[in-house]
């Protein structure tokens, strides 16, 4: 399946395809998101090579994405200033762990806002959460070399390649989760 996606407005697009949000209400889905990117910053921190490592970017690209429709967040135009290139200038290698540092600090701020909005109703705070995700995105782009770009359109081939999706995508998959088949297609898509 060739994909190619030159926005995330593109990207939320195809990620919107993967998605279910009517099973679960709304305050669910909200919660669904934001435990969804702290869990894959988790399997990010985890990675033991580059390729899980940027599927482990996409998947929260992915979750990012659901957000960011969700509450009409501005991050289309700060994802697409980068999301044709790789990483400007350093070393994957002496930046990632801080970077995973700062992107659970700038996620627990996203968390706060989000919890102050669901538990004691107040107004969402949308302009203070894009500039979390600001922050959040710049920390993401120097975990990978990587364009997000590549990340998300092996992220969505990794998708459509389960059965649940691939009838969406018009196109006949494996009758299960093939791990071994997204492997492939992340590895031949990162390499």
């Amino acid at each position: 399946m060739e994909i190619n996606i030159n926005s995330f407005a593109e990207y939320k697009k195809l990620a919107a395809v993967t998605d279910n949000p009517q099973r679960l209400t709304k305050f669910e889905n909200e919660a669904h998101y934001i435990f969804g990117i702290w869990t894959e910053i988790q399997e990010l921190s985890d990675a033991t090579d580059t390729v899980n490592r940027d599927e482990e970017i996409g998947d929260i690209l992915w979750y990012i994405a659901r957000y960011d429709v969700r509450h009409n967040l501005n991050l289309d135009y700060m994802i697409d200033k980068t999301f044709h290139f790789g990483m400007a200038n350093g070393s994957i290698e002496t930046t990632f762990y801080p970077n995973i540092n700062a992107l659970r600090r700038y996620m627990a701020e996203i968390t706060n806002y989000q919890k102050r909005h669901m538990a004691y109703q107040e107004e969402f705070k949308r302009h203070e959460v894009e500039i979390c995700f600001h922050s959040f995105l710049i920390g993401l782009r120097n975990c990978t070399d990587k364009s997000f770009k590549q990340i998300c359109e092996a992220n969505i081939k990794k998708l459509a390649n389960r059965k649940q999706f691939a009838e969406k995508f018009d196109a006949v998959f494996g009758s299960v989760r093939d791990t071994q088949a997204e492997l492939n297609i992340l590895t031949e898509s990162f390499l």
